[in-house]
Protein backbone atom coordinates (compact mmCIF):
# COMPACT_ATOMS: atom_id res chain seq x y z
CA UNK A 1 0.00 0.00 0.00
CA UNK A 2 3.03 2.41 0.46
CA UNK A 3 4.11 1.94 -3.05
CA UNK A 4 1.03 2.46 -4.42
CA UNK A 5 0.62 5.59 -2.69
CA UNK A 6 4.20 6.61 -3.55
CA UNK A 7 2.84 5.93 -7.35
CA UNK A 8 -0.52 7.59 -7.08
CA UNK A 9 0.78 11.02 -4.98
CA UNK A 10 4.68 11.10 -6.16
CA UNK A 11 5.89 11.53 -2.29
CA UNK A 12 5.85 9.01 0.41
CA UNK A 13 2.88 9.74 2.45
CA UNK A 14 1.33 7.60 5.64
CA UNK A 15 -2.97 8.30 4.73
CA UNK A 16 -3.98 6.93 8.71
CA UNK A 17 -1.67 10.94 9.68
CA UNK A 18 -3.61 12.41 7.26
CA UNK A 19 -6.93 11.26 8.60
CA UNK A 20 -6.39 11.76 11.52
CA UNK A 21 -4.64 15.54 11.13
CA UNK A 22 -7.59 16.22 8.68
CA UNK A 23 -10.36 14.86 10.58
CA UNK A 24 -9.65 15.10 14.42
CA UNK A 25 -6.51 17.52 14.58
CA UNK A 26 -8.04 20.33 12.88
CA UNK A 27 -11.71 19.17 12.28
CA UNK A 28 -11.92 19.78 8.95
CA UNK A 29 -14.57 17.52 8.02
CA UNK A 30 -17.36 19.95 10.19
CA UNK A 31 -17.46 21.55 7.65
CA UNK A 32 -19.83 19.55 5.86
CA UNK A 33 -21.60 19.45 8.94
CA UNK A 34 -21.32 18.27 12.67
CA UNK A 35 -22.87 15.65 14.19
CA UNK A 36 -23.67 14.94 17.96
CA UNK A 37 -21.19 12.20 19.53
CA UNK A 38 -23.97 10.21 20.05
CA UNK A 39 -24.89 10.33 15.84
CA UNK A 40 -23.75 6.46 15.51
CA UNK A 41 -25.38 5.23 18.42
CA UNK A 42 -29.18 6.62 17.88
CA UNK A 43 -28.49 7.03 13.91
CA UNK A 44 -25.75 4.56 12.27
CA UNK A 45 -26.71 1.51 13.93
CA UNK A 46 -30.36 1.86 13.65
CA UNK A 47 -30.30 2.88 9.94
CA UNK A 48 -27.57 0.11 9.58
CA UNK A 49 -29.15 -2.86 11.21
CA UNK A 50 -33.11 -1.64 11.39
CA UNK A 51 -34.97 -4.51 13.00
CA UNK A 52 -31.98 -6.74 12.86
CA UNK A 53 -30.65 -4.21 15.50
CA UNK A 54 -32.26 -6.11 18.83
CA UNK A 55 -30.88 -9.62 17.61
CA UNK A 56 -27.22 -8.24 17.03
CA UNK A 57 -27.41 -6.61 20.25
CA UNK A 58 -28.58 -9.92 22.22
CA UNK A 59 -25.95 -12.28 20.07
CA UNK A 60 -23.37 -10.01 21.84
CA UNK A 61 -24.33 -10.45 25.46
CA UNK A 62 -25.21 -14.49 24.31
CA UNK A 63 -21.38 -14.63 22.85
CA UNK A 64 -20.41 -12.35 25.96
CA UNK A 65 -21.84 -14.69 29.08
CA UNK A 66 -22.18 -17.98 27.51
CA UNK A 67 -18.71 -17.79 25.28
CA UNK A 68 -20.34 -19.80 22.60
CA UNK A 69 -18.40 -17.72 20.13
CA UNK A 70 -15.48 -15.06 20.25
CA UNK A 71 -16.52 -11.76 21.85
CA UNK A 72 -13.64 -10.00 20.12
CA UNK A 73 -15.57 -9.11 16.97
CA UNK A 74 -17.46 -6.70 18.98
CA UNK A 75 -15.07 -5.47 20.95
CA UNK A 76 -13.54 -4.34 17.29
CA UNK A 77 -16.78 -2.90 16.43
CA UNK A 78 -17.74 -0.73 19.94
CA UNK A 79 -13.99 0.28 19.66
CA UNK A 80 -14.02 1.51 15.79
CA UNK A 81 -17.98 3.34 16.18
CA UNK A 82 -15.85 5.36 19.29
CA UNK A 83 -12.71 6.07 16.85
CA UNK A 84 -15.42 7.45 14.17
CA UNK A 85 -17.58 9.35 16.73
CA UNK A 86 -14.43 11.43 18.21
CA UNK A 87 -14.41 12.44 14.22
CA UNK A 88 -17.00 16.08 13.70
CA UNK A 89 -18.54 15.17 10.84
CA UNK A 90 -20.08 11.70 10.77
CA UNK A 91 -22.31 9.43 8.43
CA UNK A 92 -23.34 6.09 8.86
CA UNK A 93 -21.97 4.81 5.62
CA UNK A 94 -18.44 4.99 7.38
CA UNK A 95 -19.58 2.23 9.37
CA UNK A 96 -20.56 0.00 6.79
CA UNK A 97 -17.43 -2.11 7.60
CA UNK A 98 -19.09 -3.23 10.48
CA UNK A 99 -21.84 -4.70 8.77
CA UNK A 100 -20.98 -8.41 8.67
CA UNK A 101 -19.43 -8.38 12.13
CA UNK A 102 -23.27 -7.50 12.99
CA UNK A 103 -24.47 -9.90 11.13
CA UNK A 104 -22.90 -12.75 12.43
CA UNK A 105 -24.10 -11.64 16.30
CA UNK A 106 -27.29 -11.70 14.26
CA UNK A 107 -27.22 -15.29 13.28
CA UNK A 108 -25.52 -16.30 17.26
CA UNK A 109 -29.07 -14.51 18.26
CA UNK A 110 -31.45 -16.00 16.14
CA UNK A 111 -29.70 -19.61 16.52
CA UNK A 112 -30.11 -19.67 20.32
CA UNK A 113 -33.73 -18.46 20.30
CA UNK A 114 -34.52 -20.90 17.83
CA UNK A 115 -32.74 -23.79 19.93
CA UNK A 116 -33.94 -22.25 22.96
CA UNK A 117 -30.95 -22.09 24.75
CA UNK A 118 -30.45 -22.12 28.09
CA UNK A 119 -29.18 -18.50 28.22
CA UNK A 120 -32.31 -17.41 27.49
CA UNK A 121 -34.86 -17.06 30.51
CA UNK A 122 -37.40 -19.57 30.97
CA UNK A 123 -39.87 -17.43 31.87
CA UNK A 124 -39.32 -15.60 28.71
CA UNK A 125 -41.54 -15.82 25.66
CA UNK A 126 -38.51 -15.79 23.70
CA UNK A 127 -38.03 -19.62 23.51
CA UNK A 128 -41.20 -20.13 21.71
CA UNK A 129 -40.60 -18.43 19.21
CA UNK A 130 -39.05 -20.79 15.74
CA UNK A 131 -36.45 -19.42 13.12
CA UNK A 132 -39.27 -19.37 10.60
CA UNK A 133 -41.06 -17.09 12.32
CA UNK A 134 -38.09 -14.91 13.26
CA UNK A 135 -37.47 -14.98 9.71
CA UNK A 136 -40.83 -13.96 8.54
CA UNK A 137 -40.59 -11.08 11.31
CA UNK A 138 -37.09 -10.04 9.54
CA UNK A 139 -38.62 -10.51 5.75
CA UNK A 140 -41.68 -8.13 6.58
CA UNK A 141 -39.61 -5.57 8.15
CA UNK A 142 -37.09 -5.02 5.62
CA UNK A 143 -38.33 -6.69 1.88
CA UNK A 144 -40.39 -3.36 1.37
CA UNK A 145 -38.15 -0.83 2.63
CA UNK A 146 -35.57 -2.70 0.45
CA UNK A 147 -37.44 -2.58 -2.28
CA UNK A 148 -38.54 1.26 -1.99
CA UNK A 149 -35.15 2.36 -1.75
CA UNK A 150 -33.42 0.36 -4.59
CA UNK A 151 -36.37 0.95 -6.86
CA UNK A 152 -38.04 3.86 -6.24
CA UNK A 153 -36.50 6.59 -3.63
CA UNK A 154 -34.13 8.87 -5.44
CA UNK A 155 -33.93 7.05 -8.93
CA UNK A 156 -33.90 10.08 -10.78
CA UNK A 157 -30.03 10.50 -10.63
CA UNK A 158 -29.15 7.02 -11.79
CA UNK A 159 -32.28 7.02 -14.73
CA UNK A 160 -30.56 10.58 -16.27
CA UNK A 161 -27.41 8.51 -16.51
CA UNK A 162 -28.44 5.80 -18.75
CA UNK A 163 -30.40 9.12 -20.90
CA UNK A 164 -27.19 10.70 -20.85
CA UNK A 165 -25.57 7.18 -21.98
CA UNK A 166 -27.60 7.23 -25.33
CA UNK A 167 -27.90 10.86 -26.11
CA UNK A 168 -24.94 12.75 -28.70
CA UNK A 169 -23.58 14.72 -25.85
CA UNK A 170 -20.00 16.75 -26.28
CA UNK A 171 -19.85 17.37 -22.52
CA UNK A 172 -21.99 17.31 -19.50
CA UNK A 173 -22.15 19.56 -16.08
CA UNK A 174 -24.23 18.83 -13.44
CA UNK A 175 -26.05 21.93 -11.68
CA UNK A 176 -27.27 20.16 -8.74
CA UNK A 177 -25.41 19.28 -5.08
CA UNK A 178 -21.93 17.85 -5.43
CA UNK A 179 -21.38 14.32 -5.86
CA UNK A 180 -25.06 13.55 -6.19
CA UNK A 181 -24.97 11.58 -9.51
CA UNK A 182 -22.91 8.86 -10.57
CA UNK A 183 -20.18 9.94 -12.81
CA UNK A 184 -17.91 7.84 -15.28
CA UNK A 185 -19.18 4.52 -13.88
CA UNK A 186 -22.42 4.79 -14.76
CA UNK A 187 -22.18 6.83 -18.02
CA UNK A 188 -19.66 4.81 -19.64
CA UNK A 189 -18.13 7.48 -22.26
CA UNK A 190 -15.10 9.35 -22.60
CA UNK A 191 -16.70 12.58 -22.80
CA UNK A 192 -15.96 15.64 -20.25
CA UNK A 193 -18.08 15.74 -17.57
CA UNK A 194 -18.45 18.38 -14.34
CA UNK A 195 -20.33 19.34 -11.41
CA UNK A 196 -20.93 21.77 -8.60
CA UNK A 197 -17.89 21.84 -6.38
CA UNK A 198 -17.93 21.25 -2.73
CA UNK A 199 -14.15 20.93 -1.86
CA UNK A 200 -13.27 21.75 2.11
CA UNK A 201 -10.72 23.56 3.24
CA UNK A 202 -7.38 22.24 3.95
CA UNK A 203 -6.93 24.74 6.76
CA UNK A 204 -8.53 25.22 9.62
CA UNK A 205 -8.28 29.72 9.58
CA UNK A 206 -10.67 29.01 6.52
CA UNK A 207 -13.29 27.13 7.79
CA UNK A 208 -15.50 29.53 7.86
CA UNK A 209 -15.14 31.73 4.79
CA UNK A 210 -13.88 29.25 2.51
CA UNK A 211 -15.65 28.91 -0.99
CA UNK A 212 -18.18 26.61 -2.23
CA UNK A 213 -19.18 26.83 -5.39
CA UNK A 214 -22.28 23.91 -4.89
CA UNK A 215 -23.65 26.41 -2.29
CA UNK A 216 -22.84 29.62 -4.04
CA UNK A 217 -25.27 28.28 -6.77
CA UNK A 218 -27.95 27.37 -4.85
CA UNK A 219 -27.75 31.16 -2.92
CA UNK A 220 -27.09 32.74 -6.35
CA UNK A 221 -28.58 30.74 -9.34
Amino acid sequence: MATIDRVGYGEWVFPPYSFYRFNVHEGLATWFGESSPFYHLVVSFPIMFTSMLPFVVHGVWVAYTTQAVSIEPAMVAVLASFVFSLVGHMEYRFLYPLLPIGFMYAAVSLQTLAAKAPAVSTDSKLPNLTAGKLLVFLVVTNLPAMLYLNLVHQRGVVDVMAYLRNADATSIGFIMPCHSTPFYSHLHKNIPMWFLSCEPPLERAHLESHYCEADDFEQNP
